[in-house]
C-alpha cells in the first residue's frame, strides 16, 4: 500500500495598492516567457476555499488556496505566465510586478512536483 500525501500550496497574494490612473509595463522586453501546461495525470476540483489536485501519476494530493486554484485554472485555459499574472493583479488589486513574481514562484513550485511542465514552442518538457 502506498502512502499518499497532502500537501499545502499557498499562492502568494501579497494586497499592496495600486496607483489608479496609471500603468506601469513591469513585463521584460525582449524576454521569451515559457508557456505551462498542466501534467496529463493531474485531476483538480473547485471550490470558493481554493482546490485540491491530484497526481494520479505519482499518487500525491495537494491543496490550494484561491489564488493558487485560479492560477491552475489559467493554465489550463492556455493562458501564458504574464497574462495569468496580469489577471491576478487585477482581481485583487496588487501591482503587477508583485503579481508577475508571485505567480513565478507559485510556478515553479508545480513544477518542482511534476504538477505542470514547461513547454517552448511546440515542445513539452
Amino acid at each position: 500500500m502506498t502512502a499518499t500525501f497532502l500537501r499545502t500550496f499557498r499562492a502568494k497574494c501579497r494586497l499592496t495598492l495600486v496607483s489608479h490612473g496609471t500603468f506601469l509595463n513591469t513585463f521584460p522586453t525582449g524576454r521569451t516567457h515559457a508557456l505551462y501546461q498542466v501534467s496529463a495525470g493531474v485531476r483538480s476540483t473547485t471550490n470558493e476555499d481554493g482546490g485540491i489536485v491530484l497526481d494520479i501519476d505519482h499518487g500525491q494530493m495537494f491543496r490550494l488556496n484561491p489564488v493558487g486554484a485560479l492560477i491552475l485554472e489559467l493554465l489550463r485555459k492556455g493562458l501564458p505566465e504574464t497574462e495569468i499574472a496580469k489577471d491576478i493583479a487585477h482581481q485583487y488589486t496588487i501591482s503587477e510586478e508583485t503579481a508577475v513574481a508571485d505567480v513565478r514562484e507559485f510556478l515553479k513550485s508545480l513544477e518542482a512536483y511534476k504538477l505542470v511542465r514547461t513547454q517552448q514552442g511546440d515542445r513539452v518538457s
